[in-house]
């Protein structure tokens, strides 16, 4: 009997401490006004890449450039003037994809900008951007 006990206390605990979790994690949506600049600066850049590969594509389109207008407004960036650094390197990433996919016809682009994202070349662009700040 006080092994049920034990399971069953122990089964409440997990789900009490789960739904607090749960709780904890909506009540500080969004999460980007908490991140550093840098955090934000490469979301900002990985937003206008993707609103780049998908430009004839309406709705991701119009999402993405929400997502990327959001963290625009909540940071003190200067994007009119800083669009032309990270702009290049979108370029060098988005122009040829040279992924290896299985859809040769339709290759991914989406991967390029996620080798965008955690590319030196995006590092050392977002840690002068930043320091300039």
């Amino acid at each position: 009997m006080t092994m049920k006990k034990l399971i069953l206390f122990s089964a409440c605990f997990l789900l009490l401490n789960n739904s607090l979790k749960a709780q904890d994690e909506t009540s500080s949506f969004p999460k980007f006004t908490s991140r550093t600049y840098e955090q934000n600066y490469r979301d900002l850049v990985l937003s206008a890449c993707i609103a780049w590969i998908y430009n004839d594509n309406p709705a991701v389109k119009e999402d993405v450039l929400e997502t990327e207008d959001a963290l625009n407004n909540a940071t003190s960036y200067d994007i009119e003037n800083n669009t032309g650094k990270f702009k290049e390197i979108i370029d060098i990433f988005t122009i040829n994809s040279n992924v290896n996919t299985k859809r040769k016809a339709n290759p991914s682009k989406l991967l390029n900008c996620l080798d965008l994202y955690h590319s030196e070349e995006l590092n050392a662009c977002s840690c002068l951007y930043i320091t300039i700040q």
